[in-house]
């Protein structure tokens, strides 16, 4: 309570993290992963990603490393109409160390991010328990006594997802692991601009800046 613990004292402080990161992305690219895969099951009913923005932010603020997506993020908010886009349970994102770091873009990170949905396509014992609870798979995680149906609706979810995500990939979530695998995600994501060009925008932009802010000091009228 008086955050006076240390190692000699008898009381030790436990804590999840939570209250700093909840996805424990920002200590995996501060050591310099080279593979991150993240499974976030946070109570995100409305999708704003808020355990993800946080990270990313936090991440590009005390370590100067981006973490960027590809086009393809079709994560979506749970929808029961047939004509809402189709989701997607999973999103691949790259870690720039190469930005800050000086490195070769090969070197950079790649993250598989994954999230519980709801898209229609589910086992049928999932959509019976999606259908007559609408907050699946974004209930409170307040609740610690699940029935035995609401239990096994996530554990089936979870196998159904994981399943599908390398399905779409085309391989193994562990194959992502070996270096040569992984560079060829890197290679063919659609990632925004090149390492040195967005290095080149960052001093441009920079530049820019400095140059209205010195104006506006020369002349405050300006």
């Amino acid at each position: 309570l008086l955050a006076n613990t240390d190692d000699t004292n008898p009381y030790v402080y436990l804590s999840d993290g939570g209250h700093f990161e909840n996805l424990g992305l920002y200590e995996m690219v501060l050591r310099r992963n080279r593979f991150i895969f993240v499974s976030d099951a946070g109570c995100d009913e409305t999708c704003s990603l808020e355990d993800l923005g946080n990270a990313i932010r936090k991440i590009r603020i005390d370590l100067g490393i981006p973490v960027e997506f590809s086009s393809e993020f079709k994560i979506r908010a749970r929808s029961d109409d047939p004509a809402a886009p189709a989701g997607r349970y999973w999103a691949l994102g790259r870690i720039r160390y190469a930005v800050f770091d000086g490195t070769a873009p090969d070197d950079d990170g790649l993250i598989l991010y994954v999230k519980p949905g709801f898209y229609g396509n589910e086992p049928r014992d999932v959509f019976n328990y999606a259908s007559a609870n609408k907050a699946f798979p974004h209930e409170t995680t307040g609740d610690q006594f699940f029935s035995e149906s609401q239990f096994e609706s996530y554990r089936a979810l979870g196998l159904h997802v994981v399943t599908t995500v390398q399905q779409e990939l085309g391989t193994s979530i562990e194959s992502l692991f070996d270096a040569s695998v992984r560079k060829k995600f890197l290679q063919n994501g659609s990632w925004g601009p090149t390492p040195s060009r967005a290095a080149a925008t960052r001093r441009a932009w920079t530049a820019d800046v400095l140059g209205q802010l010195l104006k506006r000091y020369k002349n405050p009228n300006a």
